[in-house]
């Protein structure tokens, strides 16, 4: 710089030979020269040092001038502002350059039986698997293609599946045969052949998603043991009925039904009064006896043992079940036959 300032002062030295007005107009000139190539210079530094800056912040472009070449700085001093999550894009090309900020957005992965929450700036749903280092299976289903683009409030489910094969043992059952038999009576069966399960073994695979049993599917089935028939014999032969007998001093009663009752005796009513007319309205007399018409109908003809034979026509208050009262002339009689049990035979 001092060897040019020292030029410059050489340059307004009078010139031998040269009058007074010649050198004022030859140092005007200079002068003139010299402002020129200073002011050239203040330009080409302005020009050549300021950058053209393109910011874009979603639908927002803004573009400036600027000596800056701090990005935070540039964009505090351009009204922009950064989140914790956001990021910038920057592109150069010469002095122009572009800078976009990524506003970051959240969505929500569920996997594993967690869900959660991530800040993005954008990419697909296998970026997002990459950035959270998220594994999945090919089996694996997740609720978003892989090449879906990132968006706000996304919800991305992943559901893990895993098969299983298993084997189970199940039991056949077996038939009942059942057969006549005129050896046995009605009625009557036999067990002949005892009857015994069968076998076979299912192949199943499983579908398991997030642990849970969703589905089985038979795959095959092999019998490994076949089930034995159990056989019965029915009887067919008729049954010998056996007709109760009572034998008496003169001949044999064949009865529909032999019971066993509680007797008691009873005779006519002191003064006319209880037991001189049955509950059918005849007057008592010897065979007709009292009983409980929900045992022995009213009207039945009967034998009993001790007494002989006897028509149910009456009834009593304390005559109830397994009872009957007999009636005796006298009471005499009544005293000697007492309380007993005796067998009653249904005539039929």
């Amino acid at each position: 710089m001092r060897s040019f300032l020292h030029g410059l002062s050489a340059l307004f030295r009078p010139i031998p030979g040269k009058t007074a007005a010649f050198a004022r107009t030859h140092r005007r000139v200079l002068a003139l020269a010299l402002l020129c190539i200073f002011s050239l210079s203040i330009f080409a530094t302005a020009f050549f040092g300021v950058s053209v800056v393109t910011i874009i912040d979603g639908e927002t472009t803004k573009v400036i001038r600027t000596f800056e070449q701090d990005v935070a700085a540039l964009l505090r001093d351009s009204g922009f502002s950064l989140g914790e999550h956001d990021e910038i894009e920057q592109t150069e090309s010469g002095l122009s350059r572009t800078i976009e900020i990524l506003r970051a957005f959240p969505v929500t992965v569920t996997v594993d039986g967690t869900t959660r929450t991530e800040m993005v700036t954008g990419g697909t749903v296998a970026d997002l698997l990459a950035d959270l280092s998220i594994e999945t299976a090919e089996t694996d289903l997740l609720s978003l293609d892989r090449a879906t683009p990132l968006s706000e409030n996304l919800n991305l489910t992943i559901s893990r599946v895993r098969y299983e094969t298993v084997t189970e043992v199940n039991s056949i059952d077996f038939e009942t045969v059942k057969k006549e038999s005129a050896d046995l009576l009605k009625g009557q069966t036999k067990k002949v052949t005892e009857g015994v399960p069968g076998e076979e073994v299912s192949t199943l695979r499983h579908t398991y998603v997030d642990g849970v049993l969703t589905e089985s599917v038979l795959l095959s089935t092999e019998r490994t043991r076949d089930p034995v028939s159990e056989e019965i014999l029915v009887g067919t032969k008729p049954k010998t009925v056996s007709v109760p007998v009572a034998t008496t001093d003169r001949d044999s009663i064949r009865a529909s039904r032999v019971l066993t009752m509680r007797a008691t005796a009873y005779t006519y009513g002191e003064n006319g009064g209880w037991g001189d007319v049955t509950a059918t309205g005849e007057k008592v007399r010897h065979g007709y006896v009292a009983v409980d018409p929900s045992v022995i109908p009213l009207g039945t003809r009967l034998y009993v043992e001790g007494y002989g034979y006897c028509v149910a026509k009456d009834t009593g208050g304390s005559i109830k079940g397994n009872r009957i009262d007999l009636f005796f002339g006298t009471k005499s009689e009544c005293y000697s036959f007492g309380v007993r049990n005796v067998k009653v035979y249904v005539l039929s």
